[in-house]
């Protein structure tokens, strides 16, 4: 059992360390806390001395011991001292990121992220123009707002007509095919040709025109089309559908000559009945004795 001596040793390295002001110098508190014991127990011997000397640098030791940033690491063994109040760390005092993505977790909204992936603020994916696809996955990265995008962050085209899902009134056109800002198969109407009253014979014009639609379906070779032959009002309907027809036929036979597969060709008479103009004066009987290109599925 400690004499009197000794336990007035620990109570003067307590009082006279004055933990509350150097505890920080853990050194100087030792050295304090041995001096001040020494002191207490020199009354007695020497040997009293050196050894209230031990017991009151001890005392002042563990005294002195503290936790500066309250995280429950005492300062000597913390490799992070500063860490926030009620953050959650390791056995060195440094905040944990679970998932390594350099966000503690006690600021981490998203605490299981893949390792790499790249985080906001919040520790979540980070998704730059916010089209549910993370960027380190966005082979797209400005896509706007609220467009539909697909596994790699990019504008969605069901059809791969070229024209966006959100855009494209005709989503279900055939791959390769033509097809205009809509995403619709393409009708070429061809100004150039028209036929004279009652006539199937093309014009010099007409010929000229049908050149460069041979040229255009030379370049585009996965285009396979419809000729759509018509007329005007003028005469019986029977007439007019068969004329139609021959109108369509004598198109086929020039693009055939032309280098043109027949494969490709459907030559189609709709007589009278698709008029684009009026038919009560000749100005517009002429623009409807003409020929139309469409895209055929």
């Amino acid at each position: 059992m400690l004499n009197r001596s000794f336990i007035s040793v620990i109570f003067a390295a307590i009082l006279l360390t004055g933990c509350a002001s150097i505890k920080q110098n853990r050194d100087v508190c030792i050295t304090v806390g041995a001096v001040a014991g020494a002191l207490a127990g020199s009354s007695e011997n020497t040997e009293s001395a050196i050894g209230a000397a031990v017991i009151g640098g001890a005392a002042a030791w563990l005294i002195c011991r503290t936790d500066s940033d309250g995280d429950g690491v005492l300062d000597e063994d913390d490799r992070c001292p500063g860490t926030p109040a009620g953050a959650q760390v390791d056995g060195f005092g440094c905040a944990l990121d679970t998932d390594g993505d350099g966000v503690s977790d006690q600021l981490d909204a998203c605490p299981n992220t893949e390792r790499g992936a790249t985080v906001d603020s919040r520790g979540c994916d980070k998704d730059t123009d916010g089209d549910g696809v993370r960027d380190d996955l966005d082979r797209c990265w400005n896509t706007p707002p609220g467009t539909q995008v697909d596994e790699a962050g990019c504008t969605l085209d069901t059809d791969q007509d070229g024209v966006p899902d959100s855009a494209d009134s005709c989503p279900n056109t055939a791959p390769g095919k033509a097809v205009n800002a809509k995403g619709c198969h393409v009708v070429y109407t061809l100004s150039g040709v028209h036929f004279d009253f009652a006539s199937a014979e093309l014009t010099g014009e007409a010929q000229a025109q049908l050149a460069t639609v041979s040229a255009l379906l030379n370049d585009e070779t996965e285009l396979n089309v419809e000729i759509l032959g018509h007329t005007d009002s003028q005469g019986p309907a029977a007439f007019n559908l068969k004329l139609s027809q021959q109108r369509a036929d004598a198109v086929l036979t020039f693009l055939t000559e032309n280098g043109i597969s027949a494969a490709r060709l459907t030559a189609i008479g709709k007589g009278e009945d698709m008029p684009i103009a009026d038919n009560s004066n000749e100005k517009g009987r002429m623009e409807n004795r003409r020929v139309e290109f469409r895209v055929a599925d």
